[in-house]
């Protein structure tokens, strides 16, 4: 105030500026804010494009659905059997040409004798779909095997052994004669007792 009243009434001449000049201002904080701000904005949108647009999935989606109800089971599996059957027909039929050839170069004795040697050395397999509890007895009623077998188990025994078999769950267990799919022992939850397969069975 006094250096002003001073001024004002000094004799002396005083420099009078037109326009004041603007303080400058040195603080920085403004951008860094701006920076901060653009920064931001540029992390949300990567992290969107890479989540919601860029992601690759490596696997299927598969909807969600409910158990194949029991009754339909046997349905199923009958189904996936003829696929199987039809299947094992196509890769094993031969070519008309082969089937020619056997009959010129074989003759009727011949193959007469082959079947009935195939019919002595086939063999049983039995394929189990589900857990099921099996026995198997041989020709003078000795317990050849009697467990539990899982899913996917496999026993194998030649034909000419003849042994009777008792299971559980008949629907669970797969015939295959010479890798040939005969069908099902019975049908899903029936109980078999006894039962011999020979080189005709066909369910």
């Amino acid at each position: 105030i006094i250096e002003q009243f001073r001024l004002q009434n000094s004799f002396e001449p005083v420099e009078i500026l037109d326009k004041i000049p603007k303080p400058i201002d040195q603080n920085t904080f403004f951008k860094l804010k701006n920076f901060l701000s653009f920064a931001s904005i540029l992390i949300i949108f990567l992290t969107f494009y890479f989540l919601f647009i860029e992601m690759e999935k490596p696997t299927l989606d598969y909807a969600l659905i409910p158990d194949i109800p029991e009754t339909l089971e046997p349905i199923v599996e009958k189904e996936s059997i003829n696929l199987e059957k039809r299947e094992l027909v196509k890769n094993e039929q031969k070519t008309l040409h082969e089937q020619i050839e056997e009959k010129i170069l074989l003759s009727s004795a011949i193959a007469s004798s082959k079947i009935n040697q195939d019919s002595i050395n086939q063999s049983v397999t039995l394929k189990f779909l589900k857990p099921t509890w099996l026995q198997l007895r041989d020709s003078k009623d000795e317990i050849v095997l009697s467990q539990l077998m899982t899913q996917n188990d496999e026993y194998t025994y030649d034909l000419k052994l003849k042994y009777s078999l008792t299971a559980g769950n008949a629907g669970n267990i797969l015939v295959l004669i010479d890798n040939d799919t005969r069908g099902k022992i019975g049908d899903f939850g029936e109980v078999v007792d006894s039962i011999v397969i020979d080189s005709n069975f066909n369910n």
